[in-house]
């Protein structure tokens, strides 16, 4: 829940930025100085980008990034807001070292209804999400993914640092929980190459295509469990003798 609720405030800053820049296409200098002060402070967004509806960029933070982000934009830029989809994942080039760590999505801005639909581009540093949530103790089997509604894993944390072994891939167990027909919330099993059971708990983020996922190994559960237990057992025997 800690990291859905931080996930979906962090997009509504973003969104609220949009909204600033849209009404005026981000001509108004004013706020284009107010949006990269606020920037200046937020070292969660690195980027931002604003486009018109075909494509034609309006205006931008400085770079953080190559080529690579503009390009992904405009790839994406006709997916946002058709079916619904206000907030679109953006493709990034596996062999980028520039996105390692960052989540850059296109929102779209409807500020101002009487302007055309327009796009933003912001892209999102996750590299600090261990370091929030490091007090979470997820054991030694435990993870924190952060995947998009296909399925795709975006994010994975493990032993309170992320995990960049290339195994971040679509699963049936992401696939299925990620299913818009998927209750907002739930628990599943998904069993791993070797036979182990592992337990998941899955959270939508409001507001976007994103769900959070926290699990862990069943045999360190139910050794939790059961030390637990022992040291229930071990108090109550104590009081006893009180």
């Amino acid at each position: 829940l800690a990291v859905a609720n931080h996930t979906a405030q962090l997009i509504e800053r973003v969104r609220m930025l949009g909204v600033l820049l849209g009404n005026n296409a981000g001509s108004d200098p004013n706020v284009r100085d107010a949006v990269r002060r606020a920037l200046a402070q937020d070292t969660e967004v690195l980027q931002l980008m604003l486009f018109e509806a075909d494509g034609t960029p309006l205006f931008s933070t400085p770079r953080e990034t190559g080529h690579w982000l503009l390009h992904a934009a405009r790839e994406s830029i006709t997916e946002v807001g058709r079916a619904g989809q206000d907030v679109v994942p953006l493709r990034v080039p596996t062999s980028e070292p520039s996105a390692v760590g960052r989540l850059p999505l296109l929102l779209a801005v409807n500020g101002d209804r009487t302007l055309p639909l327009r796009s933003l581009v912001a892209l999102i540093d996750l590299s600090d999400y261990p370091f929030l949530f490091g007090d979470m103790d997820l054991g030694e089997t435990g993870e924190i993914e952060l995947a998009d509604r296909q399925g795709q894993v975006l994010l994975r944390i493990r032993h309170r640092a992320l995990a960049l072994d290339g195994s971040i891939t679509s699963t049936e167990r992401l696939r299925h929980a990620t299913s818009p027909h998927q209750p907002d919330a739930g628990t599943l099993v998904e069993f791993d190459a070797t036979g182990e059971a592992r337990h998941f708990a899955y959270r939508r983020v409001e507001g976007s295509p994103l769900t959070v996922f926290v699990g862990q190994a069943r045999s360190e559960i139910l050794a939790t469990a059961r030390a637990h237990q022992q040291d229930r057992t071990h108090w109550l025997m104590l009081l006893t003798l009180i």
